[in-house]
């Protein structure tokens, strides 16, 4: 359903006379100072509105249509303004009244005829009243305005015009939900005829403010005309051209201004945030000119559909969608024809070029989805949308990674997965399987987050990506109150965007991720790593238990890892890669609690190192911890960094403890016990992941 509000201005002028006033819209092709003939007029019958009053072109026009009429009609002016001339033309148009006589009896004799009511605003709703019934239901308000002479009037009559304009939307909408009408757009009709000073740029700005200020789901539309009453036209060879003697008075349609504006704000935020949802109103509002229909790609699409599912594939990061729209919006160009006025389709030219040099994949290219994920993530990133362009460079680091090493990606998710979930060969190249969820986590945690930034400089960026944007465990930040560490973070992850996208798409990194592949397909793997100190109550007692419980699993058919000599420790605090990667690279974690074990924390002690490994969320293994005698029930861990005092807590009081809180000795007989304990803990664990 529609609404029409109009708003017009009242000027201070000596009483109007009646004009022929002519809607006009472009000059005539041949001579630029003249006006055309509407394509419904014949030089013997001419539609033209006569009246005093320009808005009454308005009234008339929306008379003729079906169904339609003016809702409102807010007149604007100051209390000097000719509320008298307006009463008076009214009260003779539509015969005199005894509502129109009590106005008259009001009214101000003055010399120069200006028609001022003195005591307007005392009478004001009796006006109202009285117009309201001339127009036969339309809702006539009036809005008393300053003179607009300094800066704080017009300021307070901008504040005037758009609060009124809120008030009349408002009360519409209401009106609409007593009809239970769902869906209204409003047309606002601006007439700036009889304004002066700086009025009507304050109506034009006020309305388009309201505009953008009401709920997104109105639909508002602006129409702005001009009436040229000092401007006399005749009509001359089938064309109108300016005449002392002329009969007519142009009525210019200027909502070119609105529309253009219209266009402008929805391009900007379309370059700004992405959303299409500006452009959308404007395309299916305007069904008369028929803007949305436009057919491109062969006709197969219109504007309006490709913006609408470019919307939805941004919105759900559906990348076959996103391929598809991207290319059709970068095709745009060739398809958009003169039904367009010249700013619209200036504007979606320059879409179409932006995005053909934005998302240009070539066909030796062997990440498709890849990469339009990267460029996609540049494009966030040029709006200011740091969180989705590292969320979508990320994801599409992934996506890079297994089509362009398929087969090796492929072999690491069944290394990795074993039967839990394996892939057939040739999946990946297929896309089949490159969205499935556990392989692209089995992707992400070996190949990208890695804990090993010193073997992985090509992965700086990711590193501080994760880790200050968008972390593995997606933790939210709340503690930051320096102003500049929030810019410092800001600028970094910026240019952390740009750098690593600018690397992948240059294929700069593709050698390190496939050695990193190759490397990872070459690792052993284990079904136990064994974290323990070398002496736990006497000298090498450590090494003993550790070697009674490796012997064990491994007659039990199991792969066990543990640094036997100690000569993977390489030099005092070196943590070596060789150790950390048999973390990774095993299943379970057997925790050795003796005596010393939890002693005063150093930055370098690998046993300490070892746990944090095993507790890394894109590593964390299920630790089976096995308390013996001399282990302190109460650690003290003042001195352990927070991270680490807390995981150690959890170890401490929480994980499974082989024989809940029982201290093993050390006797052959013990060690035994413990032995079958530790298998027993190991099956249950086992049967409770098969149930799940």
């Amino acid at each position: 359903m529609e609404k029409n509000i109009i708003l017009a201005q009242i000027g201070k002028t000596p009483a109007y006379k009646t004009v022929k006033y002519k809607k006009l819209y472009r000059n005539h092709e041949s001579d630029p100072s003249a006006y055309c003939l509407a394509e419904s007029d014949t030089e013997e019958n001419i539609e033209c509105t006569e009246s005093c009053y320009s808005f009454d072109v308005i009234l008339s026009e929306l008379e003729k249509k079906k169904q339609r009429k003016a809702d409102v009609l807010i007149l604007a002016g100051t209390k000097e303004s000719s509320w008298a001339n307006l009463c008076r033309f009214f009260g003779t148009k539509y015969a005199e009244t005894e509502a129109y006589s009590h106005i008259k009896d009001r009214m101000q004799e003055e010399e120069d005829a200006s028609g001022g009511i003195q005591n307007i605003l005392e009478i004001r709703h009796e006006i109202e009243a009285f117009l309201t019934a001339c127009l036969n239901g339309t809702n006539v308000r009036i809005l008393i305005q300053n003179n607009g002479i300094t800066y704080m009037e017009s300021k307070e009559n901008f504040n005037l015009l758009s609060g009124m304009l809120s008030e009349v939307l408002d009360s519409e909408k209401e009106e609409g939900r007593k009809e239970k009408i769902e869906n209204i757009k409003i047309n606002l009709h601006l007439d700036i005829s009889n304004g002066f000073r700086s009025f009507p740029m304050y109506v034009f700005l006020s309305s388009n403010y309201i505009r953008q200020i009401r709920p997104k789901e109105e639909s508002i539309r602006i129409f702005m005309y001009y009436g040229m009453f000092d401007k006399k036209l005749k009509l001359e060879d089938g064309k109108f051209v300016s005449s002392c003697q002329g009969d007519y008075v142009p009525y210019v349609d200027m909502s070119d201004a609105s529309d253009i504006m219209q266009w402008t704000d929805a391009v900007a935020e379309f370059y700004n945030s992405g959303s299409v949802i500006q452009l959308l109103k404007i395309l299916d509002s305007d069904t008369e000119r028929g803007w949305a229909d436009i057919r491109i790609d062969d006709g197969q699409h219109t504007v309006c559909d490709v913006f609408r599912k470019f919307h939805y594939a941004v919105n759900t990061n559906n990348l076959k969608l996103l391929g598809e729209t991207t290319r059709l919006l970068a095709q745009m160009e060739r398809y958009l024809d003169d039904s367009l006025p010249d700013y619209a389709k200036n504007l979606l030219e320059h879409i179409s070029k932006d995005f053909q040099e934005r998302f240009q994949i070539s066909g030796e290219n062997r990440s498709a989805y890849g990469t339009l994920s990267i460029q996609t993530a540049i494009w966030y990133l040029d709006q200011q949308r740091t969180g989705d362009a590292v969320i979508a460079l990320q994801e599409g680091m992934i996506t890079y990674a297994m089509e362009t090493f398929s087969s090796k990606c492929e072999a690491l998710i069944n290394k990795k997965l074993s039967a839990e979930k394996e892939i057939s060969q040739g999946m990946l190249a297929k896309d089949e399987a490159l969205f499935d969820f556990k392989y692209r986590e089995t992707v992400r945690e070996y190949v990208f987050d890695t804990r090993d930034i010193e073997e992985k400089e090509w992965l700086y960026e990711y590193k501080y990506l994760s880790e200050h944007l968008r972390d593995p465990a997606m933790r939210m930040q709340y503690n930051i109150t320096d102003k500049s560490a929030i810019e410092t973070d800001m600028n970094e992850a910026e240019q952390a965007v740009r750098k690593l996208a600018e690397k992948i798409l240059a294929g700069k990194l593709d050698p390190y991720i496939e050695k990193w592949l190759d490397e990872l397909l070459n690792m052993q793997e284990y079904d136990f790593f064994i974290c323990y100190r070398r002496t736990s109550w006497k000298k090498e007692d450590g090494v003993k238990v550790v070697r009674g419980i490796a012997d064990f699993l491994s007659g039990q058919g199991y792969d066990v890892f543990w640094d036997m000599d100690g000569h993977l420790e390489g030099a005092a605090g070196e943590y070596r890669p060789e150790i950390r990667n048999a973390i990774r690279n095993s299943r379970y974690v057997i925790l050795l609690l003796g005596k010393d074990s939890l002693k005063k924390y150093t930055k370098n002690d690998c046993y300490y190192m070892e746990i944090q490994t095993a507790a890394e969320r894109n590593n964390k293994k299920r630790i089976f911890s096995i308390m013996l005698e001399g282990f302190e029930d109460k650690p003290d861990l003042e001195s352990f960094p927070d991270t680490l005092k807390e995981e150690i807590k959890k170890i401490v009081d929480g994980y499974q403890h082989i024989g809940f809180d029982r201290k093993w000795g050390y006797s052959e007989k013990e060690q035994n016990d413990m032995h079958r304990a530790l298998l027993n803990a190991i099956w249950e664990n086992q049967k409770k992941k098969q149930k799940k």
